[in-house]
């Protein structure tokens, strides 16, 4: 096995961690108070990438003419190469060069994964192995968010523990819930907040399923998984599974009436949830939960950065404080948005179309399904956070969920 495939392999068990050297300089405080989005991050998982394009690099050798005519002459990687431009473009014009420029840097670094995993990972040969990783992982996290959950704080309170972030329920601005007529904390497992954890055990566990009947290690993490999926208390990522999973059993069942015409269907299915979800969001700032209220808010607010800075946006980053204003020290929860404006138009609609064209293409006969809906989740749990393009354990999901989408059967 060559030693660039070794450390993707290890970047997928390693997936989680929320480990990296933070670099605080000036462009990561807005009015005195430092903003975690804007904190340039060298995380493990980036050296890691590094590794596994350093080395295939090395084992591949300079490419020659003929395979960069076959890369670019491909549509999905024409837009991806587009939108890399496009956000750089909307890099030069930010306010917050060094921290916007970071945020640029991570994102073509992962879309560099997205062109490893599609030209070098084997469906049939590695994604059962990818399964059984991450099988450890959900294990570990749920182990984990089970004992957070039990102690009302982070179990080792200590970010060296794979950089689990300490807390407890008296910490200011941690998430509660009320459960049984108590406040409680949900689990955060190694992640940021317990909304992201939920969504990245949403996309994982709906991977595993295919795999329950083949391999008792993915039966128990994915019961197992459950408990932690629950445990975040994260609406959105319950909604996301619980949609996925019943996608997955009725596509299965009435699969070959499906697949007629299935380009037409797909592109119909994608629209409709795009357009409905994107439109119905803004309408939360008429509820009086304050996470509702929040979320609508801040679509309205994104809307006037939009209509202020329409081409290129504020820069990857400037989102907050684009606003002017310290009454939002988070980016719009949708990240279709946040793209646009923070990135401009043109990276909104290339972004927008690499989405239409995964899902519409979605080749894979063995795996079809899975990716399909997992792409669809994404969506959906994307117009209603920001962390699948904000956070770099989700970011990475993503990519990998759009590379995996993209493979050819061996």
């Amino acid at each position: 096995m060559r030693i660039s495939k070794k450390l993707f392999f290890v970047s997928v068990l390693l997936l989680p961690l929320n480990l990296g050297k933070h670099f605080e300089i000036m462009d990561s405080y807005v009015w005195g108070i430092l903003s975690d989005y804007l904190v340039p991050v060298l995380y493990i998982q980036d050296l890691l990438i590094i590794g596994i394009l350093g080395f295939w690099l090395y084992e591949k050798g300079i490419p020659s003419r003929e395979t960069i005519n076959d890369f670019l002459n491909n549509r999905v990687n024409q837009v991806i190469v587009l939108l890399i431009f496009s956000v750089g473009f909307s890099v030069a014009g930010s306010d917050r060069l060094i921290s916007s420029a970071a945020i640029f840097l991570r994102l073509v670094l992962y879309i560099l994964l997205f062109f490893y995993i599609v030209y070098e990972v084997s469906l049939e040969k590695d994604f059962p192995v990818v399964i059984k990783l991450l099988s450890l992982n959900v294990m570990f996290l749920s182990v984990l968010a089970l004992g957070q959950f039990l102690k009302q704080g982070a179990l080792f309170n200590n970010y060296l523990f794979f950089g689990e972030q300490p807390y407890s329920i008296w910490t200011w601005g941690i998430d509660r819930e009320m459960v049984f007529g108590a406040l409680r904390v949900p689990a955060y497992g190694l992640f940021r907040h317990p909304n992201i954890f939920g969504g990245f055990l949403s996309i994982v566990l709906l991977w595993m399923v295919s795999f329950i009947k083949k391999n008792r290690l993915v039966l128990f993490a994915f019961f197992i998984g459950l408990v932690g999926l629950f445990l975040t208390f994260s609406f959105v990522a319950w909604a996301g599974f619980l949609t996925g999973l019943l996608s997955y059993f009725y596509i299965r069942q009435y699969g070959e009436t499906f697949v007629e015409d299935k380009k037409k269907r797909i592109t119909v299915i994608f629209i409709t949830m795009f357009l409905l979800v994107n439109i119905l969001a803004p309408l939360l700032v008429n509820f009086q939960q304050p996470s509702f209220f929040r979320r609508g808010s801040l679509y309205l607010s994104s809307l006037s950065l939009i209509v202020k800075n329409p081409l290129f946006g504020v820069g990857p980053g400037g989102f907050i404080t684009g606003l002017g204003d310290m009454r939002f020290t988070q980016p719009v929860h949708n990240i279709f948005l946040l793209v646009f404006s923070e990135c401009g138009i043109f990276s909104f609609l290339l972004f927008l179309f690499l989405f239409y064209l995964a899902v519409k293409k979605m080749i894979n006969p063995s795996y079809f399904f899975i990716f399909l809906i997992s792409l669809l989740q994404i969506v959906f749990m994307g117009s209603l956070d920001h962390y699948f393009w904000t956070i770099h354990q989700t970011l990475i999901l993503m990519w990998m969920t759009l590379g995996l989408s993209s493979l050819k059967r061996s």
